[in-house]
């Protein structure tokens, strides 16, 4: 049988066994809940909210997602810097196509590199490791051309040459071509993904620019 019991019935029936606590909350509030009567006993009956059982986080799991979110920071740090080349690799190739003379375009490649040098410097050479590896990818991915070959078409094979053996010194290759398909996929996949919705990450200047 079920009926209306308020919590003070509760507390009397309980008052001989723990006159104390009883006496103690006796007249503090009165809630009205339903109550069934089993036997000789009167059980209030409450409801209690559902709640969901949430299994154990898979760590594997939780380490490619933490990978995911590093690639993704990585990236969006280092594409506005390989678009910058293009668009300045485009420039050069636009302007110099206009010389006569291969010391006409050597000057004005040199000045160009000097302009380079001051604008972006201070910031490449905060690049993690990592970054820096992304970034020779996706020079390639934007320009068309490895950085190797970008240094050996502006500068000559003598250069490139140069270039190359530093940079092996340090653990990377600027013949190291961005593989859409393969390793680079979920690269190619976070640069689409920022260029659908329209997220775009600020190409911060030099602080001696600032």
């Amino acid at each position: 049988m079920k009926f209306l019991v308020t919590w003070s019935l509760f507390f009397t029936v309980f008052s001989n066994f723990f006159p104390s606590t009883a006496y103690s909350q006796k007249d503090t509030a009165r809630i009205t809940v339903t109550a069934e009567v089993i036997g000789t006993d009167t059980l209030p009956l409450m409801l209690i909210k559902p709640y969901d059982v949430i299994e154990k986080p898979d760590p594997e799991a939780i380490k490619k997602l933490n990978e995911m979110n590093r690639l993704f920071v990585n990236v969006s740090k280092v594409l506005p810097y390989a678009r910058a080349a293009k668009t300045m690799l485009d420039e050069i190739k636009t302007t110099i196509a206009t010389m006569n003379t291969k010391r006409e375009k050597k000057e004005y490649i040199k000045a160009k590199e000097k302009e380079l040098k001051e604008q972006f410097t201070a910031d490449l050479k905060n690049l993690t490791v990592t970054q820096g590896r992304i970034l020779i990818k996706l020079i390639d991915r934007e320009t068309g051309e490895t950085s190797y070959e970008l240094v050996k078409e502006l500068r000559g094979t003598l250069a490139a040459t140069v270039w190359q053996g530093i940079a092996q010194v340090f653990g990377e290759d600027l013949k190291t071509n961005y593989d859409t398909l393969g390793e680079d996929k979920a690269v190619e996949q976070i640069i689409r993904r920022i260029d659908s919705t329209g997220f775009k990450p600020l190409l911060i200047k030099s602080k001696a620019k600032q």
